[in-house]
């Protein structure tokens, strides 16, 4: 199984993405927008995990505390591969989900699980391998958007499904 623990986002927060997802559509040449299910927020990507270690996954998930929080969506930025580039939505400085995925993070490491371990960076991938022609004006910043964070997930992907296999309401 392919696992990762993520946030998911309601329909406003959705919304306000494909929104974000709308305006470099205009000016791409060519990409994949990532489509509405699966646009989320990687708290910890695990790569390939048993089946059996899933039920041990949600049971640390269980056992992080926390509280609902507000994060605020905002910016648009990219990371660029070559001649394409990922595209991805930002998330203003949150010192909840900053202390909530630390705690996530210590307790996966306590229990000795192997996942990416990069200089977290919160964003939502909203498209990928895009290619904007050189001479379109960059795209402005909007005014962002405020959801709350109420739940944290288990997911699984197959690279065209996303599932969640356990899901802690904070």
């Amino acid at each position: 199984m392919r696992l990762f623990i993520a946030i998911n986002f309601p329909s406003g927060a959705l919304a306000y993405l494909q929104d974000q997802q709308r305006r470099l559509e205009e000016v791409a040449l060519e990409g994949r927008f990532v489509s509405p299910d699966k646009l989320h927020l990687t708290l910890a990507f695990l790569g390939e995990v048993s089946m059996a270690d899933s039920g041990h996954l949600s049971s640390i998930i269980k056992e992080v505390e926390g509280d609902p929080f507000e994060i605020k969506l905002k910016g648009l930025g990219s990371f660029r591969r070559g001649r394409s580039a990922l595209w991805w939505v930002g998330i203003d400085n949150s010192p909840p989900l900053l202390d909530y995925r630390e705690r996530l993070c210590n307790r996966l490491l306590e229990e000795g699980y192997d996942f990416d371990q990069r200089p977290f960076r919160p964003h939502i991938t909203i498209a990928r391998q895009v290619v904007v022609d050189d001479n379109t004006p960059p795209l402005t910043s909007s005014k962002g958007y405020k959801t709350g964070v109420t739940r944290i997930s288990l997911m699984e992907s197959d690279y065209h499904t996303y599932r969640e296999v356990y899901g802690k309401e904070l």
